[in-house]
């Protein structure tokens, strides 16, 4: 009946080493690691521009850092840029942080958030977990317990896009094989019809 076609697993290995080399590129990869965008969000302009000039940005892994003293500046910088990291206050009137990562939440997918507050009440923090956020730092803080924050919110955020990475690539694959399945199945049937 001729050659017995390979199976899946023979399909797959080959399919699955090159989408990698493609899922790293459109994740922007370098190297082997994520350079991320950071917006920092507070009402307070001298407590904004302490963090971008007393965090240590060098040593994270850190593309740009983008700053918005409001939640309408914060939405436009979010229209324009990849945002991967939010640190960002809670208190902004008229409105706040809350607000800010639940409209981001809703149009851009796997934002992280760090929460910056000098309001230690129980509600705040409750809040912030309740929406997603990854961290909540009471202020004013030490640089480099910011500086922390930011590096395991960038392990959060490695880890996102590789498991996205890979839930692409095995969707995509998945397709691939099924359509080389149904291809091999035809040609069988006008083979054996002959």
């Amino acid at each position: 009946m001729g050659e017995r076609m390979g199976s899946v697993s023979e399909i797959l290995i080959p399919i699955d080493r090159e989408m990698l080399n493609v899922a790293e590129v459109r994740a922007g990869r370098r190297g082997g690691f994520q350079r991320m965008n950071v917006l920092i969000v507070d009402d307070q302009p001298e407590v904004v521009e302490s963090m971008v000039t007393g965090v240590n940005w060098k040593e994270i892994p850190v593309e740009q850092v983008f700053t918005a003293y409001s939640v309408k500046e914060a939405q436009s910088v979010f229209e324009r840029e990849r945002i991967d990291v939010l640190l960002c206050d809670i208190e902004m009137p008229p409105t706040n942080g809350f607000a800010l990562l639940r409209w981001a939440q809703e149009r851009f997918s796997g934002v992280v958030c760090i929460f910056l507050s000098a309001h230690a009440e129980f509600e705040y923090a409750q809040e912030a977990v309740k929406l997603g956020s990854f961290d909540y730092i009471l202020q004013p803080a030490p640089y480099a317990e910011i500086e922390a924050a930011v590096e395991r919110a960038a392990g959060k955020v490695r880890e996102r896009k590789t498991r996205d990475g890979t839930t692409l690539m095995r969707s995509t694959a998945a397709r691939m094989t099924v359509r080389r399945r149904s291809r091999t199945r035809r040609s069988r049937r006008r083979y054996n019809a002959r």
